[in-house]
Formats: C-alpha cells, sequence, structure tokens
C-alpha cells in the first residue's frame, strides 16, 4: 500500500465501518435537546468529511497491524 506496507481485509473492514460510524455521528448528532448535548458532533459540518476519512486511514492502518489476512 501506499501508507503502510501490507493492509488486510480486517483493517480495511475496520475502517470503513469507523468511518461510516463518523459520518453518521457528525449528520445526525448536531443540535441535539440540551439533555443529550454530550453528544453533539463538537466541530463545524464541514469538518465531517474530513474527520471520516481520517478515521478510515487511522482505524484501517491500526486494524492492519494484527498481521492476520482473514476477516
Amino acid at each position: 500500500g501506499i501508507l503502510v506496507r501490507k493492509s488486510t481485509p480486517r483493517g480495511a473492514m475496520l475502517g470503513v465501518l469507523a468511518g461510516i460510524l463518523v459520518a453518521l455521528w457528525g449528520t445526525l448528532c448536531q443540535d441535539l435537546p440540551a439533555e443529550y448535548a454530550q453528544f453533539n458532533f463538537p466541530l463545524h459540518p464541514f469538518l465531517i468529511g474530513p474527520m471520516g476519512t481520517l478515521a478510515i486511514v487511522l482505524i484501517g492502518w491500526v486494524g492492519s497491524l494484527g498481521g492476520r489476512n482473514e476477516l
């Protein structure tokens, strides 16, 4: 790969899942009622995409460090 020597399917799946979760959190958790305010996405909405991409790269990289190739 470009960033790591060997990526695994497990790392790729974990990265994509993390990116989807970050994107959902940033999209759905804005301007929540006061009792749920601690779950609000703390950054500007324009940063949802970059934060999702960062989660994909970082979690995918960490997930690939285990060295196993199977899911």
